[in-house]
């Protein structure tokens, strides 16, 4: 997880070294929980069922999700893209990272039967501690995703690398699958030096302001 603060800490947005012992980096840390990946498809089906239940207390609402939650808004915006009125994800981890289960069309009894196959490696990129993640595309001719297709979605992306490239891999299976992905990378917005961790760098209120102008012009 360190590694994630050292873009920023590189390009100036992070205010710390971005290394253990930073007062910020350990203030973060000390609210944190691990992740377990032993227990996804409970965890999948509880994020759905509490999503659905909030989304419905709350009426239509634009989702927007960051890293490890990313999950969160596939999944919601599968199951009630009737209240999403638009979907966000700030590098969240997508459907070709992490296979959650998801509406397709040919319907599946489960993700294993999409049979996903892995992208071709990356070899000048330094995956350094994500180098476990699996990066994956549907067998071709894809599988539709005719419920998610029916939200407006935006892909955030920073100057981190890695995260650039699953941004990358996000958009090219969420569109195989025929939805409509808008590719906000902040450099094309005159924003740089930004990490993965940009929802808490120094100019947050900067890059949500890209988000924002998106959803502007979009709803």
């Amino acid at each position: 997880m360190v590694p994630l603060f050292m873009v920023g800490a590189a390009g100036g947005r992070w205010p710390g070294t971005g290394q253990v012992g930073d007062p910020g980096l350990d203030a973060f840390f000390a609210q944190q929980r691990p992740m377990r990946f032993d227990t996804a498809e409970y965890a999948h089906d509880l994020t759905r069922r509490r999503g659905t239940e909030l989304l419905e207390r709350i009426g239509l609402a634009v989702v927007i999700t960051h890293s490890a939650g990313g999950p969160f808004g596939w999944l919601v915006a599968d199951a009630r893209p009737d209240l999403v009125r638009a979907l966000v994800s700030v590098e969240g981890i997508g459907p070709s990272t992490l296979a959650v289960p998801l509406s397709y069309d040919p319907p599946v009894a489960t993700v294993a039967e999409l049979a996903l196959e892995p992208l071709p490696a990356e070899p000048a990129i330094d995956w350094g501690s994500l180098a476990g993640l699996p990066r994956t595309q549907q067998p071709t001719p894809p599988r539709r995703l005719p419920q998610l297709a029916r939200v407006p979605i935006a892909v955030l992306t920073s100057e981190d690398p890695r995260f650039a490239q699953l941004n990358r891999d996000t958009i090219a299976y969420l569109r195989a699958a025929g939805c409509a992905v808008e590719d906000l990378q902040l450099t094309d917005h005159g924003i740089g030096g930004n990490g993965h961790m940009m929802v808490i760098e120094d100019n947050n209120a900067e890059v949500l302001d890209v988000a924002l102008d998106w959803l502007e012009r979009t709803i």
